[in-house]
């Protein structure tokens, strides 16, 4: 978030934010009431959110640790935290690096869109800052740290996992109800697009665990 939305993010606090185990609202002025902390970035701009995830990623690293999972987010998001956290439930005890979110396709391997967020364990956290946070696109300014962040985890080797249902549907969305209802496999819009892709999917239980 940023000042000026800070209203957003007191609002998730008061919503989902307060079922989390820790919620921090990482922007560009500090407010102890909202959970707000200052990154100290050198100027503000979305077209900077590829920066400011780094710098998130970092702080998670050296401040929570210990944590089994965490769910970088928007300041425009609703998460149903007991529902992430029933999906997380099976995968608590893995050693694996784990990372969560929704598919979306491009050219070569799919990445994970950064509208809804996604998830990751202290795994995967530790290989990103171990492998790749001093080496990976670390001059790149981007709005498109959703793309980047997939990418050098994958250079990393961790693979984003099948966040689908036993029924092939997506649980992470970037999108309003309604437009998740109207969205088809037959129209050309961006999400008509995605949902003609996640129709060729195999089902989960053929696919693996990775994509």
């Amino acid at each position: 978030t940023h000042q000026p939305r800070h209203h957003q993010a007191a609002a998730l606090l008061q919503t989902w934010g307060r079922q989390c185990d820790q919620f921090v609202a990482f922007s560009n002025a500090t407010n102890p009431t909202i959970g707000a902390l200052d990154l100290g970035m050198p100027h503000e701009s979305y077209g900077n959110m590829w920066q400011k995830t780094r710098r998130i990623l970092a702080y998670v690293d050296e401040h929570y640790r210990d944590f089994d999972f965490v769910h970088v987010c928007g300041d425009d998001v609703y998460l149903l935290v007991d529902n992430l956290r029933g999906f997380l439930q099976p995968f608590l005890d893995s050693q694996e690096p784990l990372f969560f979110g929704q598919w979306i396709r491009q050219k070569n391997h799919p990445y994970l869109g950064g509208g809804p967020g996604y998830t990751i364990n202290s795994r995967a956290l530790q290989v990103y800052m171990k492998n790749a946070s001093s080496t990976c696109y670390t001059d790149v300014v981007t709005s498109a740290e959703d793309r980047l962040l997939s990418s050098c985890l994958r250079q990393a080797g961790v693979l984003p996992r099948d966040t689908r249902d036993s029924k092939g549907q997506q649980l992470y969305h970037d999108v309003a109800p309604h437009t998740l209802y109207v969205t088809d496999a037959t129209g050309r819009s961006f999400h008509d697009r995605q949902a003609q892709y996640w129709a060729t999917l195999p089902p989960p239980h053929t696919m693996g665990s990775t994509v």
